[in-house]
């Protein structure tokens, strides 16, 4: 998959498809076959205006890659809790990313991963039992040039929580790092392939 450049553009551009003729019709637009073929994927689908994000919600559940891209390919744009829904005037400013995630690994510890090529997922419950999750996928700490102190510091409070990692440390439930591959497609690029068919 990963030398296999037209298909991770294809990928994306199915996600632009979908995205814009649901905000057309209400309705969701069949993915390429070819799509399931290549197997079961955790992935996310996210989408940004001039590199600032604009969407992005994903799943740990792997399944069928055609049927998982044409539901969050939606709900990204349109159901993201920080962001009003995207509206169809916003689609030549978009560009979509789409996160395939995989060699998930059980760590000990909140800062045995490595920045740029590790995503990190936690689960914690403070000292009421109450629960918190939050993830970053393998590219955030880089591009906001965090090391893993900053990084897992914004997590938790991503997640909810407004404490420190120290009141917490023996209360992890869930401690994780994963891998991706990340495609990313810009509307205009969408609209360029859209013209030659």
């Amino acid at each position: 998959m990963e030398s296999n450049l037209e298909l991770q553009r294809k990928i994306c551009f199915y996600c632009f498809r979908n995205l814009e003729n649901y905000l057309e019709t209400q309705q969701m637009t069949e993915p390429e076959k070819e799509f399931d073929e290549l197997g079961e994927y955790p992935l996310f689908v996210s989408y940004k205006i001039f590199d600032i994000l604009r969407g992005c919600i994903g799943t740990f559940k792997p399944d069928k890659l055609g049927s998982t891209l044409q539901l969050y390919s939606l709900i990204a744009a349109l159901q993201d809790r920080r962001f009003p829904p995207v509206q169809k005037k916003e689609l030549p400013h978009l560009t979509c990313e789409v996160s395939l995630l995989s060699q998930f690994e059980n760590i000990d510890h909140p800062y045995d991963w490595e920045v740029g090529q590790h995503g990190i997922e936690i689960e914690f419950k403070d000292h009421a039992g109450k629960l918190y999750k939050g993830t970053y996928l393998p590219h955030i700490a880089k591009e906001q040039e965090w090391d893993q102190v900053k990084t897992i510091e914004s997590l938790l409070q991503k997640a909810g929580y407004q404490h420190k990692l120290e009141d917490v440390m023996d209360k992890f439930v869930l401690l994780r790092r994963y891998q991706s591959i990340k495609f990313r497609v810009s509307y205009e690029d969408y609209m360029q392939e859209c013209k030659k068919q």
